[in-house]
């Protein structure tokens, strides 16, 4: 099959969103609480997890934005965000 542009479908190729087979939930209580303390996440509340670069691509202050409106704008209040990165530096200059 040939699609727009001359493109052959024997040429398109998926590439699915997935982790390794060796990322699993983890279910030690005792684990959990370690990592949650250990980066101060508060143990009373829900959180998303973001991993990610500081690249403009990335769009790390829209998260960080768009977060914040949705808790306040749906009056959320056990929720938060946690993120991970690489380089804080350019990240707090630019929030």
């Amino acid at each position: 099959m040939t699609y727009k542009k001359g493109l052959m479908s024997q040429r398109i190729r998926v590439g699915y969103h997935a982790c390794s087979e060796q990322f699993v939930p983890c279910n030690d209580k005792a684990k959990i609480l370690f990592i949650k303390q250990k980066y101060h996440i508060p143990l009373d509340k829900k959180y998303v997890f973001s991993l990610c670069t500081i690249e403009p691509r990335k769009k790390l202050i829209r998260i960080v934005k768009t977060f914040i409106e949705f808790i306040k704008r749906n009056q959320i209040e056990d929720l938060v965000l946690v993120l991970g990165w690489w380089s804080l530096g350019q990240f707090y200059k630019r929030i």
